[in-house]
């Protein structure tokens, strides 16, 4: 198990934030949105609010939809975040579009989603080092521009970028920009073939995947009864995730519910396909105490065989 890691989303103005932290998790992530049915809170805001809250734990968020926000203001932001946290800090980052009304709202057109990712990645990368950068490209001008910080930040070249997404596009992305994967509703199937998608496209690059961070985001519900814990997180992400829709037909397939012996075999199956840092996200009640039961029952059960 020591080769596996495991991390837990939460909320940043969650009480039992510091009971989380003491159960042994690796990792503590939050969400993002700039305009969501839920009210999310901003995924930066609760990050610098980690930073305070959290003393050993990796925080990340996972993910900020980057076409929303100016490259240079992120880049700023999670290099402070790095000094302030320690270097414990992780950006997770997606192209969005679930939420058209958050790209209206910044008057981004949403077809150009991916471009400007693409795009604000490669400038994100040139700020972090403390160069003076200058970039004119299809979406962002930058003349003689330097980001500092009050002192050094503990990863020079900036904290590691983990790409969010579920597509072939997103794959490259991670390739081409990334420090990791790490998608959300897939099987174990399909993740395997991500991993093999993922590694061919680094050997066309050149890319060494050396110390690449393979994660996935696994929506959780512990239960005795089987059925009833897969008929409640499929009416809780479909309240709450992507409003409307019916995630009873795909539970079993994207997602880990059940007794706790289903829930040891399907993240046991994660592990052999190679995911290596599973993100645990509860939904509905019991939080703590399901992930109590997780951290006791569940991850001394797998790992890597």
């Amino acid at each position: 198990m020591s080769d596996v890691k495991f991390g837990i989303s939460v909320v940043a103005d969650s009480p039992d934030i510091a009971d989380l932290e003491s159960l042994g998790f690796d990792s503590m992530w939050v969400g993002s949105h700039l305009s969501e049915p839920s009210g999310e809170y901003d995924g930066m805001v609760q990050l610098a609010r980690l930073t305070a809250m959290t003393h050993r734990l990796e925080i990340g968020v996972s993910a900020i939809a980057l076409p929303l926000y100016q490259p240079a203001v992120i880049a700023k932001q999670l290099l402070d975040l790095d000094v302030l946290s320690g270097g414990r800090v992780r950006l997770g980052i997606g192209i969005g579009g679930e939420h058209p009304e958050e790209f209206r709202a910044v008057n981004v057109p949403i077809s150009e989603r991916g471009a400007r990712t693409n795009e604000a990645l490669e400038l994100i990368r040139k700020f972090w080092p403390g160069d003076e950068v200058t970039h004119h490209g299809r979406f962002y001008d930058v003349d003689n521009v330097r980001l500092l910080t009050r002192q050094p930040p503990v990863h020079r070249n900036g904290p590691p970028i983990i790409v969010a997404g579920r597509k072939s596009a997103a794959m490259r992305r991670a390739v081409a920009f990334g420090d990791g994967w790490f998608p959300y509703l897939y099987s174990p199937e399909r993740y395997q073939r991500s991993v093999e998608e993922i590694r061919r496209y680094a050997d066309e690059a050149g890319r060494d995947l050396a110390g690449f961070e393979w994660c996935v985001l696994l929506f959780t519900r512990l239960g005795t009864d089987a059925d009833e814990a897969r008929q409640m997180l499929a009416s809780q992400l479909g309240q709450g995730f992507q409003s409307g829709q019916d995630f009873g037909p795909l539970i079993d397939r994207v997602a880990v519910a059940g007794t706790l012996t289903d829930v040891i075999e399907k993240v046991q199956k994660f592990i052999d396909a190679g995911a290596r840092h599973i993100h645990f996200s509860f939904h509905g009640d019991r939080r703590l105490e399901q992930a109590e039961q997780l951290v006791e029952e569940v991850l001394p059960r797998v790992g890597v065989s």
